[in-house]
């Protein structure tokens, strides 16, 4: 049955809502959406992969005070999909099957293709149309952002999801270097600034009895690497697009980490050590430097050490550059569209238009401090300030849950979805002063580096098919050698042979892809 409801649009709401564009719809609009909640809607189907923090406390996403919340105030009743450890073979069988939900939260920038090829193979429906007519807080947060209104269409201007959208720098990055600064200043030794600096204080670390001062796991190698300007991937250099394990610097990274490894610097398990074994190294004083995130590393290092009352002042630094008073000339900050925790409608839906106009209450000044902060007086409280306090629900909970997983039953900001995250979120996650200096440290050279990072560019799906066979044989190969030039297996001698077998498999036409596809974006 259809309903005509009459808009009762909110004014003045905090932020939120953007731009129509090109592109048909295949959907039902001759629905009225405005205020909430809405009117007669049929119950929908939403496909969410539960975070492990929202598993240990419930057994299905629908069970959670936020999902109830929701259903309340929009008026949609959902019936939630979980796939367990399923993910994405769950939902390429549905596809298959064409057994698709409403709704699903997923990665589509990077899945079956990318959203053109989604859209192109009717897997997904456009959206410019209905978010014009049933999305007025989305389309207005879109007209007052337009960089992010850039990064969430494709090429031919195609909006093909509700967005998850991080909204402030301070929370592009949630991993970085750390350090036993206590340890450091033992030996009269500062924050590290320089890759020379860091060689110090491992060295000092090994002269005070540490046996693995540096541990790291096989992707943090590297990521650690952004200590050399340089990365695993692809990334601007001099206005350039450049494969990073070609590079002068990648090689100078990998001749530090091999002088390190011989010194006895770095563990020398690195190959096998895992997230695990580096948190049971730094707990008992084995390791003085790693790679970890803010939250689940160094926050739970952080609490498991005061509760076993021992000193422990473990933090944070800014990558370092090569030369004194030279910031990093790389490393990786997340996009404000990460891509993650994104909803399209696919083209099952029945009834698009209450799908989106259901999708954009989270763009609202309702449901943006619903899915970051929770319920007022419930998950939290305004303090004189204006600010949302988190409340013990959260910070101490009463059923001894964590606060990850407190968070993950009463809001969404500790995760992802298709709303746009506060910073609020993350001051007070990261509530310990080492972790507060910590993030102070990463996202310190922002402006310098912010630059050298690629746009959040899509590929056709010829391209995602050609990238994807191309660098799937380059990885392998380049993680393989990279184990074998740290050990000393391979001579830095046959650096050349390396590269140029790197481009053999295909290396320079995968970065060729990648320029065309940084080009069109630009030129958006």
């Amino acid at each position: 049955m259809k309903k005509r409801i009459l808009a009762l649009l909110c004014a003045g709401m905090l932020l939120l809502s953007g731009c129509g564009g090109n592109g048909g719809s295949t959907a039902t609009t001759d629905y009225d959406f405005g205020g909430y909640p809405m009117q007669d809607v049929e119950k929908m189907t939403y496909w969410l992969a539960m975070n492990n923090n929202m598993s240990l406390v419930v057994k299905n996403p629908g069970e959670t005070e936020f999902a109830k919340e929701l259903a309340k105030r929009t008026g949609v009743e959902i019936e939630y999909i979980d796939p367990g450890t399923a993910g994405e073979e769950d939902l390429k069988n549905r596809m298959a099957a064409k057994d698709m939900p409403d709704m699903v939260e997923y990665n589509w920038s990077g899945f079956n293709g990318g959203p053109q090829q989604n859209l192109d193979d009717g897997v997904i429906i456009p959206l410019n149309d209905l978010i014009e007519e049933h999305a007025p807080n989305f389309k207005k947060y879109l007209e007052e952002h337009p960089e992010i209104d850039k990064m969430i269409k494709t090429d031919d201007g195609t909006y093909y999801c509700f967005p998850f959208i991080r909204g402030d720098k301070r929370l592009l990055i949630s991993t970085g270097p750390v350090y036993r600064r206590d340890w450091a200043k033992k030996a009269a030794l500062d924050d590290p600034k320089t890759v020379a600096d860091i060689e110090e204080i491992l060295k000092a670390y090994k002269a005070q009895g540490v046996k693995k001062p540096l541990s790291l796991t096989a992707s943090g190698i590297s990521s650690f690497m952004g200590n050399f300007g340089t990365s695993s991937g692809f990334y601007y250099a001099d206005k350039k697009v450049v494969f990073g394990p070609t590079t002068d610097n990648y090689k100078f990274a990998l001749e530090t980490y091999a002088k390190w490894f011989k010194e006895g610097l770095l563990d020398k398990n690195f190959v096998s050590v895992d997230d695990a074994t580096i948190k049971a190294q730094v707990l008992n004083g084995e390791t003085g430097m790693a790679f970890t995130s803010g939250g689940g590393g160094l926050g739970t290092w952080l609490d498991t050490m005061e509760a076993q009352g021992e000193p422990f002042d473990m933090v944070g630094f800014t990558y370092t550059g090569l030369e004194e008073g030279k910031a990093s000339e790389y490393h990786a900050f997340e996009s404000n569209y990460p891509g993650y925790g994104s909803v399209a409608i696919t083209s099952s839906c029945e009834n698009p238009a209450a799908a989106v106009r259901y999708l954009d209450y989270g763009y609202s000044e309702e449901g943006y401090l619903l899915y970051n902060f929770g319920i007022e007086g419930v998950s939290y409280e305004k303090n004189d300030a204006g600010e949302c306090i988190f409340t013990d629900l959260i910070n101490k909970n009463p059923d001894g849950w964590t606060q990850a997983s407190a968070m993950a039953y009463y809001l969404r900001s500790s995760t992802q979805g298709p709303f746009v995250q506060d910073k609020g979120y993350i001051d007070q996650f990261y509530g310990r002063p080492n972790q507060q200096d910590t993030l102070d440290a990463w996202i310190a050279d922002y402006d310098e580096v912010i630059d050298s990072n690629l746009p959040k560019y899509t590929f056709t799906g010829e391209e995602s098919i050609e990238y994807t066979e191309l660098m799937f044989d380059v990885n392998e190969y380049v993680s393989a050698e990279r184990v074998k030039f740290i050990t000393g297996e391979r001579s830095f001698d046959e650096w050349d042979a390396y590269v140029k077998k790197i481009n053999e498999l295909g290396a320079e036409k995968a970065l060729k892809i990648v320029k065309a596809a940084c080009d069109r974006y630009n030129s958006k």
